[in-house]
């Protein structure tokens, strides 16, 4: 591995290379059947996939810096891993709460977390998987049923499941900046 230093502001910190490259372009990660809207909205996001291991194998740790625009919808879904989610800068509106910068989410393997709605500045998080594999999507479908994506297959991302409780999420947004005034 090659020591990098790098600055939020360059071009080089959001380029990901080998499998991870497919994962930060949304039409090809959603394919051209998703929800256009949901793809657009991905468009605006910047994504960066650090493996923690030269070997970059599917049980390599890989750290994710994300910065998302806000208004973004996060669905309800899981890993195949433990993942520890970090927030940097902005807000996260999640189910009860609003996580700001140095609030965190721990999940662990299989455990659904969301839905998540960025705040109203945008959003910056560094999220940790505790092996590659876990980069892929688990979603909860309504029958209670588990879809599974596998991230680095040459299947497409699912775009229309899990945002059930968005429109709660919203709701708090608007309430929040309405009190801001």
């Amino acid at each position: 591995m090659t020591t990098e230093y790098l600055s939020l502001g360059e071009d080089a910190y959001w380029q990901n290379t080998g499998r991870y490259t497919k994962l930060a372009n949304p039409q090809e990660s959603f394919g051209d059947d998703a929800d256009p809207e949901i793809v657009e909205r991905y468009n605006d996001v910047h994504a960066r996939y650090f493996p923690l291991d030269e070997r970059d194998d599917d049980d390599t740790p890989v750290a994710l810096v994300v910065s998302w625009p806000a208004g973004t919808r996060l669905p309800l879904h899981a890993h195949d891993c433990d993942i520890l989610f970090v927030v940097v800068r902005g807000s996260f509106y999640v189910p009860g709460r609003v996580l700001r910068p140095g609030d965190i989410c721990y999940a662990t393997k299989h455990e659904f977390y969301g839905p998540m709605l960025v705040g109203p500045d945008g959003a910056t998080a560094i999220e940790i998987f505790g092996a590659a594999r876990g980069v892929g999507i688990e979603y909860q479908m309504p029958n209670d049923e588990v879809l599974s994506w596998d991230a680095f297959s040459d299947e497409t991302r699912p775009s229309d499941v899990g945002y059930e409780g968005i429109a709660e999420l919203e709701a708090a947004v608007g309430a929040d900046q309405a009190r801001a005034g």
